[in-house]
């Protein structure tokens, strides 16, 4: 298994993917998210050995350690929802630069290549809620769908207990 973590969760991929702290890559904070002060990027980058890529954008509302990355009080679902989707739009706009751009490391400029390369993308919201939000991730994920019809219209809401389908799974 392949492991990454992320705050206090600790995700496991099967040995054959290829995964990536995207929100760490050099070309994203020392080039890209300097071009304009909204630009936003999704946790992690994962790619499936059948050239499906995944876009996975993580917020722990249990994590005592993240009052600076999730803004209090917690936001709304659609507000939660609008700010994966910023995420994932600039997230997709900075592959194709990252791909060309001559300063890009090898590795993040492979897996930039590789993500073009797919025949696939699925975003996914891994989304640990406490008590008075869980309720609402149905909300998030019908606004999240909507909001990304045209990338995924399938977009999946998870959290640890509730992973669904997907390949890999989340600990703390």
């Amino acid at each position: 298994m392949k492991q990454m973590k992320v705050g206090r969760l600790m995700f496991h991929f099967p040995q054959d993917w290829v995964i990536s702290q995207y929100d760490s890559w050099k070309f994203y904070r020392e080039h890209f998210a300097k071009q304009k002060k909204s630009i936003k990027g999704v946790d992690l980058l994962a790619i499936a050995p059948d050239k499906i890529a995944y876009l996975i954008e993580v917020t722990d509302y249990n994590n005592p350690t993240m009052p600076a990355q999730v803004p209090l009080p917690v936001p709304k679902p659609t507000d939660l929802s609008g700010e994966i989707t910023d995420k994932v739009f600039s997230t997709l706009a900075a592959l194709l630069p990252a791909r060309l751009h001559t300063k890009t490391p090898e590795e993040e400029a492979q897996i930039a290549v590789a993500i073009l390369g797919c025949h696939a993308l699925r975003v996914i919201a891994h989304i640990e809620p406490n008590g008075k939000f869980v309720d609402e991730l149905a909300n998030v994920k019908i606004n999240l769908r909507r909001h990304l019809k045209a990338i995924d219209p399938q977009a999946g809401v998870v959290h640890m207990s509730m992973m669904g389908e997907l390949p890999w799974s989340v600990s703390t």
